[in-house]
């Protein structure tokens, strides 16, 4: 198995993995070192424990959304897994990364109304 399919293997399970783990183990108390931690996410405890849930459900939803784009890279693309991989890496890793930010601010803005 190439080198390349394996680093997008392994990409895959981290974004799966994240937010599973933020979603069924969910920081129970306001911390500094696990969970959705903002200003107004730490503001009060019903803050935080609604973040919580809001901001893993949001984000798991991106980790399928990801992996799509992998695949129709994949299949839309030349056939040499190699070549491709230069451009298949990092236009995942921009969807990860620009969704991660749209998931932020929804949670952010439904923080907002709370408030």
């Amino acid at each position: 198995m190439p080198k390349e399919f394996i680093d997008i293997i392994l990409i895959d399970l981290f974004i799966v993995a994240v937010p599973l783990v933020l979603y069924f183990f969910p920081p129970k108390n306001i911390n500094s070192f696990y969970g959705y931690r903002t200003t107004r996410s730490t503001n009060n405890i019903e803050n935080w424990r609604f973040a919580q849930r809001h901001f893993s459900k949001q984000w798991m939803f991106l980790a399928p959304l990801t992996i799509v784009v992998q695949v129709l890279l994949i299949c839309f693309t030349d056939h040499d897994l190699r070549s491709k991989s230069s451009m298949i890496l990092p236009i995942s890793m921009a969807v990860y990364f620009i969704g991660s930010f749209i998931c932020i601010l929804r949670t952010e803005q439904k923080l907002k109304r709370m408030i």
